[in-house]
């Protein structure tokens, strides 16, 4: 055997290193665990934060196929839309208006907000804002993220206020 011709003290030596190694790679475990940790825990913070926001937020690939979506329509399953394409989803109108941006924020490379109505809670028909913007990684678009919020009530509000305005308007 080789360590048969070292002497005690450069065994000793060897078996200090080789702890301190050991020690090494525990510490390295101990701080890739915590990392790991680390992570799930903002893991489960962004996906909490995305579920509880009042938005639509969906993650669209360049085929227009959605990729993950944080929540949906009460009575529909999520089941019903990952894996679709989006363009099969959308009413018409909002079809239209969403190939147009679609090809816009991949074109320019920027973000596009619209309007347009969609079915909304109970198959009613709701208006929605739509914000598509592209998700950027190494100077490429990978995907896209359409941000959507119900503003039927906003509106119905906006058209009360027009004709509250024109009713006035005809008094004085």
């Amino acid at each position: 055997m080789k360590d048969e011709n070292k002497t005690k003290s450069e065994l000793i030596i060897e078996l200090r290193e080789a702890r301190q190694k050991v020690h090494e790679l525990e510490s390295s475990e101990l701080e890739r665990v915590g990392i790991e940790k680390s992570l799930k825990d903002s893991e489960l913070k962004w996906r909490l934060i995305l579920k509880s926001i009042p938005s639509f937020v969906a993650e669209i690939d360049l085929d227009g196929i959605i990729l993950s979506l944080n929540k949906v329509q009460p009575g529909l399953s999520l089941e019903n839309y990952i894996g679709k394409s989006i363009f099969d989803i959308l009413a018409p109108e909002s079809r239209y208006k969403f190939k147009s941006a679609f090809s816009q924020v991949i074109k320019k490379y920027t973000s596009i907000e619209y309007e347009a109505s969609d079915v909304g809670p109970n198959r009613t028909t709701a208006r929605y804002h739509h914000h598509l913007a592209p998700v950027i990684e190494n100077g490429k678009i990978r995907s896209l993220i359409i941000v959507v919020n119900d503003i039927t009530e906003r509106k119905r509000a906006e058209e009360g206020m027009k004709g509250l305005q024109t009713t006035i308007l005809k008094i004085t």
